[in-house]
């Protein structure tokens, strides 16, 4: 392979040919030249109009969760559905005029080649415009050159990337390799463009039963705004022979540089042998009382799953007549389940609504003796 010229810029995705990887550009001085020293003055932003030009008053790429102009990043776990709801936003803003669809570069990385097709189809339709690695040349290397290329000629105002998901751009968990794709990013928004990124999640929750960002903080710190999203729901059902599986997934705020809803809730529904287009259609925004409702109704479900096999074993012993809280956590413990975890699912599960997670209610016994009996 022959040597690049020098002087040749390589991060310019026109201008390179020969190299397999695109290069970051470095200024350098070259000793005994007539070259001028960087300096601030140089750098000062003099045309205020142009900034102003490129400014838009709060256009909404995605109702109320992405602002033109910012970075956003959707934080999820896989099959959440990010992708999909992050479709459907799109679609709708298109239809609503509130973005263009030849301006939106929904680069989808992290797909199959019928999930590729599909979205292909469905994405024409509305002039949306999709790269995939592999497919015409394009390599997720090329990306961070692009984006430097579109900000230094000024051909970023309007533009809409999709990065689909952002770990295949930059790598999360090294500080160096994603504070470079960030300010690459950065560039791009600052001259007008917008990034919507899809982040993964950490397999572990917080204390709190949520969801955790993955990777560096970077990907936060450098973000205009992020969101976390959940499925706080699932409900199976079946009519005439067809099984359907329905999602509440919550968006949940976590950083915002402007008027960004803090929650929002979405429902979607998935019939065993349906197209992605049936399901892309199925999404519906849900009301604040009915989100309550579904999250609360997905709290008590995960509860029982995290907990059956102890209640399984309190019902056991119930049955047999053991019934006092010390006689019960001793049936446990025997069993190998520790005092504390025995004690925590007695007392959860403890109450007279089996719509809210309880199985068994206690009542006052000789010499203020608890005794707990089940529910059904």
């Amino acid at each position: 392979m022959n040597k690049p010229k020098k002087g040749l810029d390589f991060a310019d995705p026109q201008g390179r040919r020969q190299l397999d990887e695109l290069q970051p550009i470095k200024p350098q001085l070259v000793a005994g030249s007539q070259a001028q020293a960087l300096n601030l003055e140089q750098y000062v932003i003099t045309d205020l109009s142009e900034i102003k030009a490129m400014l838009n008053n709060d256009n909404w790429v995605l109702d109320r969760l992405a602002l033109e102009g910012q970075i956003t990043v959707f934080f999820a776990a896989p099959n959440s559905g990010k992708t999909l709801l992050t479709l459907k936003l799109l679609i709708d803003s298109v239809k609503a005029n509130r973005i263009v669809g030849e301006q939106i570069y929904y680069l989808n990385c992290d797909d199959t080649l019928r999930g590729l097709t599909t979205k292909l189809e469905i994405c024409a339709q509305y002039g949306i415009k999709m790269l995939a690695s592999g497919y015409n040349g394009f390599k997720n290397a090329h990306l961070i050159g692009m984006l430097d290329t579109m900000a230094r000629n000024d051909e970023a105002t309007g533009k809409i990337l999709i990065l689909d998901t952002l770990k295949k751009f930059s790598d999360l968990m090294n500080k160096t390799d994603s504070s470079a794709f960030n300010e690459a990013m950065r560039g791009f928004v600052g001259k007008g463009g917008t990034v919507i990124a899809l982040g993964h999640v950490n397999k572990a929750r917080s204390a709190e039963g949520k969801v955790i960002h993955q990777g560096t903080t970077d990907s936060v710190d450098d973000a205009d705004c992020a969101y976390t999203i959940d499925v706080v729901n699932t409900v199976d059902d079946s009519f005439q022979g067809h099984k359907f599986t329905t999602k509440t997934i919550l968006f949940e705020n976590f950083k915002a540089r402007g008027d960004n809803v803090n929650k929002v809730s979405y429902t979607y529904t998935k019939r065993d042998g349906g197209s992605y287009a049936d399901m892309l259609d199925s999404v519906k925004l849900v009301d604040e009382r009915d989100a309550e409702k579904a999250e609360k109704q997905g709290r008590v479900k995960s509860r029982l799953e995290e907990h059956a096999e102890e209640i399984s074993l309190i019902l056991e012993a119930l049955e047999q007549g053991t019934n006092t809280t010390q006689a019960i956590i001793a049936y446990l413990m025997n069993e190998g389940i520790s005092r504390a975890r025995a004690s925590k699912v007695l007392k959860e599960h403890t109450g007279n609504s089996l719509c809210e997670g309880h199985r068994w209610q206690k009542e006052k016994g000789d010499k203020n003796e608890r005794i707990f009996r089940r529910l059904f």
